[in-house]
């Protein structure tokens, strides 16, 4: 296996910057997963993991904005035929300023109010944990991996057609190799 390499944002040339955040962005939504299935080595840290995958999800757009010179309208379009994107921009602005500074969407997503439910069972002899967040809406409850994934998958489709090489799938960067034996 070679080592990872980091490239550095001022070495990497205007067109491909933004998959830097890209790959955090994919790098988190995998720690999440993992949080998720209940395999996650970083119990202390879900909800930073979780809050920072909303956080860099919302702001991908300024990134592409510069990067690949996407226009504000094509961002706007974007964002006002995807709600899904609309309250990952309301729970990143909530994580980020303590407050809401404004709605982006009707929903009102409530991050004040995360639900975490950890759910263990016993199946043939072996302990299976899952970690639920929910999220509190005007419409009712929201769970916040479902989100995340179509915020994910959003934001792949947008990106492929200005830049079809892009990948969705867990590259050896995106995320850690989690073994579920961490758990026992």
């Amino acid at each position: 296996m070679k080592p990872l390499v980091y490239e550095m944002f001022r070495d990497t040339p205007k067109g491909k910057r933004y998959k830097l955040l890209w790959r955090i962005i994919k790098r988190f939504y995998y720690v999440f997963k993992s949080i998720n299935e209940g395999v996650s080595p970083f119990p202390l840290a879900y909800y930073d993991i979780i809050s920072s995958y909303f956080i860099y999800s919302y702001h991908l757009k300024d990134w592409l904005k510069a990067d690949l010179n996407i226009s504000e309208k094509d961002i706007c379009e974007l964002f006002s035929s995807n709600p899904e994107l609309r309250y990952c921009a309301d729970l990143c602005d909530g994580f980020k300023h303590l407050k809401r500074n404004r709605l982006h969407s009707k929903s009102q997503p409530d991050y004040e109010r995360i639900t975490i439910c950890i759910v263990k069972e016993v199946k043939d002899g072996k302990r299976i944990s899952g970690v639920f967040f929910e999220i509190s809406t005007d419409q009712g409850k929201m769970d916040a991996f479902i989100l995340a994934s179509k915020c994910l998958d959003i934001w792949y489709e947008f990106i492929r057609k200005y830049d079809p090489t892009i990948s969705k799938e867990r590259e050896d960067e995106a995320g850690p190799k989690v073994d579920p034996a961490w758990l026992q």
